[in-house]
């Protein structure tokens, strides 16, 4: 049986390493179906977590927005590109993310060029003009949003645009370098309690109260099924071992990263080790054989090691 120091990190480590104040918040106010097993005893005693000590930094201070925030749901919605730092395994070098002010609800988009921007934003907008009325949209208006296609969309459904420092910039800043993780960690951030809207989530905010139970440490071992027209023959083994990155957008299932072969996979049937993650050294090594043309050795065998692991696996 799990000790309570063990229970919580598990699900710190399933919300993506969220303060310790939010979670028992979330607990307290029962705001995450599927996060009974968890209770206010556990929060009592010591609670260590070296990944957060070893990243734990001040946060940069911001100017305060002028003006009053958006109280209406969708109201208003901001975006903003960045570089995520490297080329990811699924061949992305920038991310896209949407907000909306109100909520602090997120969206995430992966590009592999910024001539995506446009066409994400203006998806969005239609899907969310089905129940919201958009009445401003922000950005930096840096070149991927200076764009006459974009302008006439917003002019022909009654959108203002603004140039300003938004909410989306300063979110940023702390999702360089996620990569292939980036919306695992924004789906968590958004079933997370913020004190920016009162200790509620911002799927609860726009949505309704969020289901957690198939959160899943990030990064974790898990075993995927392997189809029947996929193994060379009978003898070969039913499951691989893979990374878990996230869940499948247009799917119902699992974001994997094979470790035998490097692949990126999307898988229904898995089972988890949350209390395992590869060698970060197989991590790297394997990912710079497959996506980066280098000649690596293969090992035998793939090391493990115990969660919470403080060395980033990949990007």
């Amino acid at each position: 049986m799990a000790s309570r120091e063990d229970k919580l990190l598990r699900w710190h480590m399933r919300f993506a390493n969220q303060n310790v104040e939010a979670m028992k918040t979330m607990v307290r106010k029962n705001m995450g179906e599927g996060m009974e097993s968890l209770t206010l005893n556990d929060f009592n005693g010591r609670f260590r977590c070296i990944v957060c000590q070893c990243a734990k930094q001040k946060r940069r201070s911001y100017k305060r927005q002028q003006g009053k925030r958006q109280k209406e749901s969708n109201a208003r919605l901001s975006s903003d590109v960045c570089h995520v730092g490297v080329l990811t395994p699924g061949g992305n070098i920038y991310c896209q993310l949407v907000q909306d002010e109100a909520s602090r609800y997120k969206w995430c988009f992966q590009l592999k060029d910024k001539s995506e921007t446009i066409q994400n934003v203006m998806d969005l907008i239609l899907q969310l003009e089905k129940e919201h009325s958009i009445k401003i949209f922000s950005s930096d208006q840096g070149k991927e949003f200076v764009n006459k296609a974009l302008k006439k969309f917003l002019k022909a459904h009654l959108i203002k645009t603004s140039e300003e420092n938004c909410l989306v910039e300063k979110l940023n800043g702390g999702l360089m370098g996620k990569g292939e993780v980036l919306g695992y960690v924004i789906e968590v951030d958004n079933m997370s309690a913020t004190k920016a809207l009162n200790w509620i989530t911002p799927h609860e905010k726009l949505f309704k109260q969020p289901h957690v139970s198939d959160l899943h440490v990030c990064g974790s071992i898990v075993f995927h099924y392997v189809p029947k027209k996929k193994r060379k023959n009978k003898l070969n083994m039913k499951a691989d071992p893979g990374i878990f990155l996230g869940y499948a957008k247009d799917s119902l299932g699992y974001r994997i990263l094979d470790l035998g072969t490097g692949n990126l996979v999307k898988r229904r049937d898995v089972v988890f080790h949350e209390d395992l993650t590869a060698d970060p050294k197989y991590g790297k090594d394997l990912i710079n054989k497959r996506y980066c043309g280098k000649i690596m050795s293969s090992p035998t065998s793939i090391d493990l090691y115990p969660c919470p692991s403080v060395v980033c696996i990949f990007h």
